[in-house]
């Protein structure tokens, strides 16, 4: 893991899914026991551990071989799929704004970043904070080009999922 909260994300991820709730809990010593506790408020907003609970309630329902998993390598293997997503919304977003070799270029580096594979192979949030980027820039590329009622919720819809994912995405608005 790269970070401790990863194992907080997890777990509330799994609480959501599985209970409904936003409740933490709390890793004692290992990923098997936790400790609840109810009067806890998390202190970050619940975007990346609800995405990290529907994606355990997918492969719940679908009874696919990663249903089997513990929720962190859920979580890992969501963070490799939003890693994979973010290339490709960016090379879309840049195709707009740059020609064919930059933008290409552009998401290759992305690609390879030492620290973008290395956050990949954990369970935080940031990947999943920078896939809301490019989906809210996305929207704002559109909602400029053409001023529609769908665009703007759009737009409206990906700000506030970006703020979800971490708090530092209001920022970016």
């Amino acid at each position: 893991h790269v970070y401790n909260d990863e194992f907080y994300y997890a777990s509330t991820g799994k609480n959501i899914a599985q209970n409904g709730r936003t409740c933490p809990l709390i890793y004692i010593n290992s990923c098997d026991e936790v400790k609840r506790f109810n009067y806890f408020q998390p202190p970050y907003p619940q975007g990346w551990p609800y995405l990290i609970g529907v994606c355990h309630k997918i492969f719940f329902y679908a009874k696919s071989g990663a249903a089997l998993w513990p929720i962190w390598y859920q979580a890992a293997l969501l963070n490799k799929l939003l890693l994979a997503g973010s290339i490709a919304a960016l090379f879309v977003l840049l195709r707009f704004l740059y020609p064919l070799p930059s933008a290409w270029g552009i998401s290759v580096v992305l690609a390879f970043l030492p620290f973008l594979l290395h956050l990949a192979q954990g369970a935080s949030a940031e990947l999943a904070t920078l896939n809301a980027l490019i989906i809210f820039a996305l929207a704002w590329l559109c909602c400029s080009h053409s001023f529609t009622w769908l665009n703007m919720l759009w737009l409206a819809l990906s700000g506030a999922w970006l703020t979800q994912m971490r708090p530092e995405g209001a920022i970016a608005l």
